[in-house]
């Protein structure tokens, strides 16, 4: 009689094989469903990377042509500059040619 409740576990024993494979089952249900979610970020992580490395890359190729389109500015201002300058001179050079043709034919 000693045994006696040693026979209520063994009665019990299946059950409680039963009970862990199944909370076994979940957890491997929720792991392999963990790493689909973790697959799934680690996706679209990647995509935005790349995506970040696209914008990261027209950013610079602005940049770049801002750069070139202020020289190119600056070219034409020095140009004009220096177009308003010949042609103040060009001015300057007439009014003093007529000057002299003027007095030319007076003497």
């Amino acid at each position: 009689m000693k045994f006696f409740p040693a026979y209520y576990l063994l009665l019990l024993f299946p059950a409680l094989v039963f009970s862990t494979r199944q909370g076994y089952e979940e957890l491997e249900r929720q792991l392999k469903e963990v790493f689909k979610e973790r697959s799934n970020i680690l996706h679209q992580l990647l995509k935005t990377s790349k995506e970040l490395e696209g914008i990261k890359v027209n950013l610079q190729s602005l940049k770049n042509d801002e750069a070139s389109a202020r020289s190119d500015v600056q070219k034409l201002l020095e140009l004009g500059q220096k177009q308003r300058q010949s042609c103040s001179l060009d001015s300057a050079d007439h009014n003093i040619n007529s000057k002299i043709k003027a007095r030319n034919s007076i003497l």
